[in-house]
This record gives C-alpha cells, sequence and structure tokens, in this order.
C-alpha cells in the first residue's frame, strides 16, 4: 500500500515570500490535503465498498506495523475474496483500537461483498437500497442478471432473517435476508423485518408476554391472540417472515 495526498503531489509546505519589511512568511499546508492508503484490490467490488465506506480507518492503518498486517489481509480478501475475508471479520474481536475500527468497518458495512467467495454461484444478489448493508435480497441470475459471488445467508446476516418465497428459487421470485427491527409499541416493544436500516431499532426485544404474530413479533402486557404463537422473546428466530414467504438458511445459491 502507498499513502499520497488527494489531487496531486503538493509539497508538506507552502512557502510564500512576502516583500514587507524584508520579512519571510511560511505558510503550512492546509489540513485538507490529508494522505490517502491506496490499497491493492480497490478495484474490485469488495474494493470499492471499502473506499466508499472504510477509507478514514484504512488511512489510520495504511503502516501495517501499526494495525498488525491487517492492512496486508484487507488487500487480500479485496484481491482474492479468500480466506483471508473471515481473518477480517475476527480481527474485530481484538481490543478497542486502529485495527479493531477496520475490522468492524469491513466486516459490518461491506458484509455480503468482502467475503470468501462460494464455489460456484447462480445468483445475483446486493444489498438493499437503504440497508447499511443490514439486509440483501437475491433472484436467480439470468442473461440480464449474470451470476456475482455476493453472499447473502444468515450466517453473514447475522441479526437479519432470510426468507423466500414458497416457489424459490424458479424465474421471476425474490429470497430476502432482512433486519430484525424492534422499536417500542404502547405497552413495550414490536419486531419486524425491514430492508432499511434504523438506528434507533434493536435486534431483540423482551417483555412479560411475548407473543409470534403472522407478520409481527410484540412483546408487552396484553395476552397472546387466537393467531400468535407464545415466544420467550422476539428476535432473529422468532420474528416472521413476511406473508407467503418462508424461511431458509441462504439466498445465495449454488
Amino acid at each position: 500500500m502507498i499513502r499520497v495526498s488527494p489531487g496531486s503531489l503538493v509539497p508538506l509546505a507552502l512557502v510564500f515570500l512576502v516583500s514587507l519589511a524584508s520579512c519571510v512568511l511560511v505558510v503550512d499546508a492546509p489540513t485538507e490535503f490529508a494522505e490517502r492508503c491506496q490499497f491493492a484490490g480497490r478495484e474490485s467490488d469488495c474494493g470499492k465498498c471499502l473506499e466508499q465506506r472504510c477509507q478514514k480507518q484504512i488511512d489510520a492503518c495504511c503502516d501495517g506495523a501499526w494495525c498488525a498486517g491487517l492492512i496486508d489481509t484487507i488487500e487480500g480478501c479485496a484481491t482474492a475474496s479468500d480466506d483471508r475475508c473471515a481473518q477480517v471479520r475476527s480481527a474485530a474481536a481484538g481490543p478497542e483500537d486502529d485495527r479493531k475500527r477496520l475490522a468492524l468497518c469491513a466486516s459490518d458495512l461491506c458484509r455480503g461483498v468482502c467475503e470468501r467467495a462460494p464455489a460456484t454461484s447462480s445468483s445475483r444478489c446486493g444489498e438493499t437500497k437503504f440497508s447499511q448493508a443490514t439486509a440483501c435480497v437475491c433472484s436467480p441470475a439470468s442473461p440480464q442478471l449474470p451470476a456475482n459471488d455476493y453472499v447473502c445467508d444468515g450466517v453473514v446476516f447475522s441479526e437479519a432473517r432470510c426468507c423466500a418465497s414458497p416457489s424459490w428459487p424458479a424465474a421471476g421470485n425474490q429470497c430476502a435476508c432482512l433486519a430484525v427491527s424492534c422499536t417500542p409499541s404502547r405497552d413495550g416493544c414490536a419486531c419486524a423485518l425491514s430492508d432499511a436500516y434504523d438506528a434507533k431499532a434493536t435486534s431483540e426485544c423482551t417483555g412479560k408476554i411475548c407473543c409470534q404474530g403472522e407478520s409481527v413479533c410484540r412483546c408487552g402486557a396484553a395476552p397472546c391472540g387466537l393467531r400468535e404463537t407464545v415466544v420467550d422473546s422476539c428476535n432473529v428466530t422468532t420474528t416472521p417472515c413476511t406473508e407467503r414467504s418462508v424461511p431458509v438458511a441462504s439466498c445465495t445459491l449454488p
């Protein structure tokens, strides 16, 4: 990896000679000429995501020695989509430092695209438009929508539930791993699946009584209705799929 200054290679100080009372004025370069870390693999889909969403964290780790070689691992993941992508995810469990911040950014904001590529793929997948990498959707590959290596499953999207129509993967159908979005209700909380990111939502809620309905899981003081099932809490396993869809483990097709 190398460091460059945006725009052009300018000196670190701009010197202006001012002919006033025989003085020389030296002015430091403005802070906007901060260095950027250019890394191998940035032309790939993974690299483009990292450059767009994690450049600040990459810059902080540009010298591999600062972050125990994580930049080398990031470059390997972006270039080859191999086991080094899992190593990036593992680094997110370390102590709070620049290394962990980069690993968390890559794992959270570039999940699905910065993963070990499946051996084969017959689906076209990607994150949903407003999800900020919390939800994804797949369609069967076709000449118009060629297959890609994006991984959309319940392991990578661990706080989402994957649901598909009963006829999946027939042509014209979709499968989606949607974020479990739990928000306060009048007497407790309620969880539903969402294709959009909500910063105020959580992925689980609890209460005195929790009931799984046909499209929502809720917790509160009210007893469960005739078409609801009592559950311990509302979370990724008890929040129901949307109407006319069934749970699946993965939306990515081999």
